[in-house]
């Protein structure tokens, strides 16, 4: 969900028509319960703006390989955002939280009920990732018959998606941008 490439907001177009929404923090930021609650009302914030509907997923994004010494920094933002969530949605969340991360992250964040969705990294080195299989979607790299720039998702149950209304199309194309 950005407006522009300084920021950290960006919609992501999944099989087909379906949409998933992802917050990616830029540039990377210390990971805590303020800084949590803080993306949390403004993911959801620009969620409401695109039109997004109610129950869908924001996927929040823990790009990078989280040693054990900063996951409980990690637990703490997610903690945040639920938090962050709660209060934007006038006390109960609009939207449902989902990660993106290392096998590690997704495996942790899931298992302490802190998010209902995981997005496994293509980063397979990183802590955890080569055999974590809690996955709603994995993303899988590049097809070589394409041409143009792009990353290769798969889904493998529902995973918080949601359709756009038609009428956000043309706002869709700009947020992306």
């Amino acid at each position: 969900m950005k407006r522009a490439a300084a920021s950290p907001r960006s919609v992501r177009t999944l099989l087909g028509e379906r949409a998933g929404s992802i917050w990616r923090p830029t540039p990377a930021i210390i990971f805590s319960y303020a800084s949590g609650y803080r993306d949390a009302i403004a993911a959801h914030n620009q969620a409401t703006e695109i039109g997004q509907p109610a129950r869908g997923t924001i996927y929040f994004a823990v790009d990078f390989n989280v040693d054990a010494a900063a996951m409980p920094l990690v637990d703490q933002y997610f903690r945040g955002i639920t938090a962050g969530l709660a209060a934007a949605g006038g006390g109960s969340a609009k939207y449902k939280v989902g990660v993106y991360g290392s096998g590690a992250v997704c495996g942790a964040i899931r298992a302490a009920g802190l998010a209902h969705y995981s997005w496994l990294s293509n980063s397979r080195a990183w802590a955890g990732s080569s055999n974590y299989d809690g996955w709603d979607i994995k993303q899988a790299g590049k097809i070589a018959e394409l041409s143009f720039n792009h990353d290769y998702n798969e889904a493998r149950r529902e995973y918080g998606s949601f359709r756009l209304p038609r009428d956000a199309a043309a706002l869709s194309a700009e947020v992306t941008r």
